[in-house]
């Protein structure tokens, strides 16, 4: 049971060949979204030096180089920022039913306030410093861990919510994006260690509460600035 409602998978619960094939997929979606925030983060400009003073602009060199903008300088703070909230927060289990411990999640968290590829990346950094440090899941299974939550949870996330914000308001957005965030996490993550469906009917009610406390975190966050605009 307490597999079953986390969701970080420990080693030796999935096929080797799903587990290598995972983790491929997860390192090629890690890289792209690496490369995605690279390009939000950094700027070209025009690298020019003139040699010595009453040299004349003859010698001087002119190129291009690449710079982190302050835009990318607070991204990156504030990537850095949601990560440890998540881990921080994931720390923190809470009973339900039969006493089996569940924890927030935080892929919708990362996507609204970051965005999906810097989303991505914040998750994905919680996910194996978790798995690295602290024993929270498998290292065979990270590749399937960070499909999971870091990924599937976080891109769905953020087009849920920029679809559903214009159409039915910010809190609504926030609520939807955070709910289906959990159960389309829990929907891959059955499917991958072929449990009943039906399992899937507790993380209904879990995705409420991962909706209510995504809204109240996210509200905290915009009190000191910190969201992804």
């Amino acid at each position: 049971m307490l597999i079953l409602y986390l969701m970080h998978i420990p080693d030796g619960f999935l096929d080797p060949k799903l587990s290598s094939g995972l983790a491929g997929a997860a390192a090629l979606v890690l890289a792209y979204c690496l490369s995605k925030v690279s390009q939000a983060v950094t700027a070209v400009v025009p690298a020019a030096a003139l040699a010595t003073a009453g040299a004349g602009f003859s010698s001087v060199n002119v190129g291009a180089r690449k710079v982190i903008t302050s835009f990318g300088k607070n991204l990156i703070l504030r990537t850095c920022a949601v990560a440890g909230l998540i881990i921080s927060l994931q720390m923190f289990d809470f009973r339900i039913l039969s006493g089996t411990p569940v924890h927030f999640l935080g892929g919708a968290l990362a996507a609204i306030l970051l965005g999906p590829f810097a989303g991505g990346l914040a998750m994905g950094g919680a996910i194996l410093i978790q798995a690295m440090m602290f024993g929270d899941g498998g290292i065979t299974a990270l590749g399937a861990n960070l499909i999971n939550m870091a990924f599937i949870g976080t891109f769905l996330a953020y087009y849920v919510y920029s679809f559903l914000k214009p159409r039915f308001g910010e809190e609504a957005g926030i609520a939807a994006a955070a709910w289906f965030s959990v159960v389309a996490s829990a929907l891959v993550f059955i499917l991958e260690l072929s449990l009943p469906l039906s399992a899937l009917k507790v993380y209904f009610l879990l995705g409420l509460g991962e909706a209510a406390v995504t809204l109240g975190l996210v509200q905290l966050f915009r009190l000191f600035n910190l969201e992804k605009e």
